[in-house]
């Protein structure tokens, strides 16, 4: 190993905004991109030129694509490896070239632009442009030349494909003669096969007839015992085009970039059709204009199984009755989504994420786990087992019957040992990959939580297979294997194994090493299946699984308490990572926030341990995963040090775990702090950092890079994240205090001093106004609660199946 300089030592100094700009290398002067409407929940982008493309997701549950505030990014239906539709190369330059552009050409001047910005890149000074991040939806407003644009993208509630609603009015006093350009490139299918450029060739055929544009190929597509069968993607317009092309190399031509691609160039195409070549749609449609007057062109983006499916698709799709109907029905649907949950705390950094983008993003995840992002453009459709269990976290509360659909899925994919396939590919029916062992244990979390939320006791004791054997068990018998497995796979001091790696898979100190995080994780489990059994009325499991966690508590205080925090790993040789004793790698977040939420970690070592989270930890933009980062690879660690230092694993703030600290400051009645843990990270605060932040300010990352790398402040993965159910989770349950229990609703908010606030929960088909006041500004504690005007016993809200409303009020006051 080289030798290294001697890192500072601990505490880190938390940094200042202009620390970071000086890191970042940009003027201290933040420059704003956009902000939240305060009305309709939307984030509003004033300007095109921001940091890094920031991106929405537009999904139906089969047809999914993902759209960047220029028009940029790809689309498919089902499969994400195998049926992509849109190209995208992600080491272009923009990172979200080609997209779904529409050229706008003023046949007497020759003057052309583009009503998403991109690619033609107008001067701003005279380009107007506004971007409205919606709920399932994209729209984008711009006007230049005299000629004012809007287009909305969005997938339908009941099609496989993407609208884009176009409309164009004549802001001058003029008549104008306009040519619009609609254009989009389509994939051959997968990204290995786009890349093979002779392969792709031979197989692709395309054709335009009667205003729709038909993508058709030979592929052999898994499951079709190793034969070819066609595929078909589809184009269509509204209105019937002059001039078409159907191949990139005739409309951008062989020297024209997407700035100024030949056809506009030229003010038509070519009616090029060829079989082979790089596939794209492309038309002209004229338009004149009179002053002040609006045309309106629909546009189609679909797949079909068939021809004669694919073409009729896109002719039905194209009328603007239905294009109307099904945007308002899914606007409909998302406004109902996010009504089951609603805040109103008097403050935007909370409320603004938590009534909007939080159950967004988490839907969104449950839906589409870690398949494909414009960051990480991996094509895979795969569900990660662990990745997946924790999703239905943060959905549970709005997708109740999709929660249960996928934990059934995932329980299928537990081995009769009690191990979890870490992949799973539910399109194929395949899994892979084991030795990570942490998955089996998430789903109790899963299922505890789906059981609260419903009442569905039945589940339990649903029969399922396990992967790829004849046995069946019910669900609490899965999670007893999962247990078992966890027991049996024990090291010298009697915590769980390693394996490969747990929650930090680049942690993976392989073999022989003890997880701490794991351990804890363990104690959670048991602790839930004991809760389960209680109300199912089994005293004697539930004492069981209580006697189960405090054996477990006791090997880890006995062992991993290093004097201010918990060890991380107690490696094969009986040495530790994780420990004020190590050169690097001191003190991780994991095990530490893990100790407190599963109740291992009580009074003042829980204070301590989340003292020094805070201590050594903490940064103005959230806690990171371990200090110091390690510099040079070590093999004692595994791959966690291959990473530059300060940036995924190795010492940035890997966001998925900040959630955890609010529910471990909440669990100790910290509320104050909580809330701090929570702003710090909260996509609302990002807007003033826009610049050296980069990220999409209206949803979680996966991570920020921090010091010692350059880019301290910098946000990387956004959307497709673990941190997105664990979010709302944290605001929903740890701060609110709304947690669902198997008998009733409990309330018991963990908040800094707030006075009042109000929310409305649906809970088991019933609509609960709470009302909380806090006249001494308490950080926790209730005392007492009032249903509709009468006092109960306690804070837990009984199911009232048969109300419509009830009216709930809260006092807090009772100290902790």
């Amino acid at each position: 190993m080289s030798k290294a300089r001697r890192p500072p030592k601990l505490p880190f100094a938390p940094l200042n905004d202009l620390q970071h700009c000086a890191l970042s290398g940009v003027d201290p002067k933040v420059t704003q991109y956009g902000d939240y409407d305060r009305q309709t929940g939307e984030y509003m982008i004033h300007r095109p030129d921001t940091p890094q493309p920031w991106y929405n997701y537009l999904t139906n549950g089969h047809f999914t694509g993902y759209v960047s505030n220029t028009g940029g990014g790809t689309c498919f239906c089902d499969d994400a490896q195998n049926r992509r539709i849109l190209r995208t190369h992600i080491h272009s330059r923009p990172v979200d070239q080609p997209g779904r552009w529409i050229y706008i050409r003023d046949r007497k001047s020759g003057r052309y632009w583009s009503a998403t910005w991109a690619p033609t890149h107008n001067d701003l000074k005279q380009y107007k442009y506004q971007c409205r991040v919606g709920a399932g939806y994209t729209t984008i407003s711009s006007a230049y030349n005299g000629i004012a644009t809007t287009v909305s993208y969005f997938v339908p509630p009941q099609a496989d494909c993407e609208i884009w609603r176009f409309e164009i009015m004549n802001r001058s006093k003029t008549d104008r003669l306009l040519d619009v350009f609609p254009y989009c490139e389509f994939m051959l299918w997968s990204q290995e096969r786009d890349e093979n450029l002779d392969a792709g060739f031979k197989c692709t055929d395309i054709a335009c007839d009667d205003s729709v544009i038909i993508h058709r190929s030979m592929y052999d597509f898994p499951g079709s015992g190793g034969g070819w069968r066609r595929q078909y993607a589809c184009f269509g317009s509204s209105a019937t085009p002059r001039t078409f092309d159907v191949l990139m190399d005739a409309f951008v031509g062989p020297h024209n970039g997407y700035a100024a691609p030949a056809a506009v160039v030229n003010g038509k195409c070519s009616n090029y059709v060829n079989r082979g070549g790089q596939p794209c749609a492309a038309m002209q449609l004229p338009v004149r204009l009179p002053p002040g007057k609006t045309r309106r062109f629909n546009f189609v983006l679909g797949y079909a199984a068939r021809q004669r499916a694919a073409k009729a698709l896109a002719h039905k799709c194209a009328k603007d009755k239905w294009v109307d109907n099904q945007f308002a029905r899914l606007r409909a649907a998302w406004q109902r989504h996010l009504a089951k949950f609603q805040a109103a705390t008097g403050h935007a950094a909370f409320d603004v994420p938590f009534n909007y983008f939080a159950p967004v993003q988490s839907a969104t995840t449950l839906l589409l786990s870690r398949s494909i992002s414009p960051y990480q453009l991996s094509g895979s459709r795969g569900l990660g087992f662990r990745d997946s269990n924790q999703d239905t976290l943060g959905a549970v509360a709005h997708q109740p019957q999709k929660v249960r659909e996928l934990i059934a899925l995932l329980l299928g994919v537990v081995r009769p040992a009690g191990d979890a396939c870490h992949k799973f590919y539910p399109a194929e029916g395949t899994g892979m990959e084991q030795g990570y062992w942490d998955d089996h244990l998430w789903p109790a979390l899963a299922v505890g939580r789906y059981v609260r939320e419903t009442g569905d006791l039945e589940f339990l004791g649903k029969v399922l297979p396990y992967w790829q054997s004849r046995q069946r068990g019910t669900v609490l018998e899965h999670l007893e294997r999962a247990a078992r497995f966890a027991e049996r796979r024990s090291g010298k001091n009697g915590l769980p194994l390693l394996g490969e790696a747990d929650w930090n898979d680049c942690l993976n100190a392989y073999p022989g090493a003890e997880s701490v995080f794991t351990a804890c994780l363990y104690c959670h489990a048991v602790r839930e299946m004991g809760a389960m059994y209680e109300a199912l009325g089994d005293g004697r499991n539930a004492r069981r699984m209580a006697l189960k966690h405090r054996a477990m508590a006791r090997r880890i205080n006995r062992r991993c308490w290093d004097g201010r925090w918990y060890t991380r790993l107690i490696l094969a040789d009986g040495s530790t990572v994780g420990s004020s004793k190590n050169r690097y790698g001191k003190i991780f977040i994991e095990s530490n926030v893990w100790a407190v939420t599963s109740g291992v970690a009580r009074g003042q070592r829980a204070r301590t341990a989340l003292d020094s989270v805070r201590k050594h930890l903490g940064t103005p933009y959230g806690f990171r995963l371990c200090v110091p980062p390690y510099p040079d690879y070590d093999p004692t660690v595994g791959s966690i040090s291959v990473f530059p230092p300060g940036m995924k694993e190795n010492g940035s703030i890997f966001c998925h775990t900040n959630p955890w600290l609010v529910c471990a400051e909440a669990a100790i009645g910290r509320g104050r702090l909580a809330y701090d843990a929570f702003v710090r990270l909260s996509p609302y605060t990002k807007n003033r950092i826009q610049s050296y932040h980069c990220g999409e300010p209206y949803v979680v990352s996966q991570m920020i890079t921090m010091p010692p790398n350059k880019q301290a402040g910098r946000a990387r993965n956004a959307w497709l994240t673990g941190t997105a159910s664990w979010f709302y989770v944290c605001m929903a349950e740890a701060i609110l205090g709304v947690k669902p229990d198997y008998h009733g609703l409990r309330i018991d908010p963990c908040v800094p001093g707030w006075k009042s606030f109000n929310i409305q929960r649906e809970f088991r088909g019933t609509k609960y106004d709470i009302s909380v006041n806090n006249p001494q500004g308490v950080e926790s504690g209730v005392r007492s609660v009032t249903i509709n005007g009468k006092k109960i016993r306690g804070n837990l809200i009984p199911v009232m199946p048969s109300r419509r409303s009830v009216k709930v009020e809260v006092l807090m006051g009772a100290r902790r």
